[in-house]
């Protein structure tokens, strides 16, 4: 597995269990740690998108998948 397809793996897992841990705090009316973890989780979706469409731009010229 390349780097970046890790890097992607990790990042879609963060993302994962920053939704869980913000549906739990709703749950439980945690409101202000769920604000806290929407706001954690804007970032991270916001990241993994960015690091995708990189990827798509590299892979598009050969490059994504090296490990260097």
């Amino acid at each position: 597995m390349s780097k970046y397809t890790e890097a992607l793996q990790k990042g879609m897992q963060r993302v994962n269990q920053l939704t869980t841990d913000y549906a739990e705090c709703l749950e439980k009316g945690q409101h202000g740690m769920a604000a806290v973890i929407r706001g954690e989780l804007s970032a991270a979706r916001s990241h993994l998108e960015g690091m995708t469409l990189a990827g798509e731009f590299f892979l598009g010229h050969g490059r994504a998948d090296r490990d260097e």
